[in-house]
């Protein structure tokens, strides 16, 4: 039972979480996806001796591209979410 002549600890409330931020970046994340999952293989010589002209070059090419947009897709949600949990522009010190 606890004592009535004690009062409760005093807790400073939690601030609010911030609100959810709204960002339609699907124009520029269309256009890195593609200036990343295109050049990249291209700059570093990944194809080797493939064309244009083999199939085997336009899936290599496609699965570029799908990592570009899952990794660009990846670290939008991670930043998010992360400023959900841990707001550090507002209370760096909590």
């Amino acid at each position: 039972m606890p004592n009535p002549d004690i009062p409760p600890p005093n807790r400073t409330p939690r601030p609010e979480a911030p609100p959810p931020v709204r960002l339609d970046d699907r124009p520029v994340m269309a256009l890195g996806s593609l200036g990343f999952g295109l050049t990249i293989p291209w700059l570093t010589g990944l194809y080797g001796p493939l064309t244009p002209r083999d199939g085997l070059y336009w899936v290599g090419t496609a699965g570029f591209i799908a990592l570009a947009v899952a990794i660009w897709g990846g670290n939008r949600w991670l930043l998010f979410k992360q400023r959900e949990h841990f707001d550090w522009f507002r209370h760096p010190w909590t």
